[in-house]
């Protein structure tokens, strides 16, 4: 799997964090894409647990607010792992939605036999 998962995730955060501060946009982009492409790893293998370690470690360092980005990776990470209800939280607390942040819930009602909820 991931090796020193915590140790690099940390590392990422912390450099996300202070990039952000610095008003470093271009590079800002690319860490939220770094750290979106863990979450779809995670989905990937169904590693539940290390996605959840990193949207409290996401949740802690104030990212959530940033864009949507991270927020329909983590929906697209607990649809993967079976854990639609945990999307539909981060879903249902987004500030803003895009057409991505929809078509991420409608597929994973569907694909989840939750028809009449899509």
């Amino acid at each position: 799997m991931i090796t020193n998962f915590n140790e690099e995730l940390e590392l990422v955060l912390s450099i996300l964090k202070v990039i952000w501060m610095r008003g470093v946009q271009s590079l800002h982009c690319l860490l939220l894409e770094i750290i979106s492409c863990i979450l779809k790893a995670c989905g990937s293998i169904a590693a539940i647990e290390k996605g959840e370690e990193l949207h409290c470690k996401i949740v802690k360092a104030g990212f959530m607010e940033m864009n949507c980005l991270l927020e329909n990776a983590l929906m697209d990470m607990y649809i993967k792992c079976g854990a639609i209800e945990e999307a539909r939280l981060v879903f249902d607390h987004q500030r803003k939605r895009d057409a991505a942040s929809w078509k991420i819930m409608i597929l994973g009602y569907l694909d989840s036999e939750y028809g009449e909820e899509a």
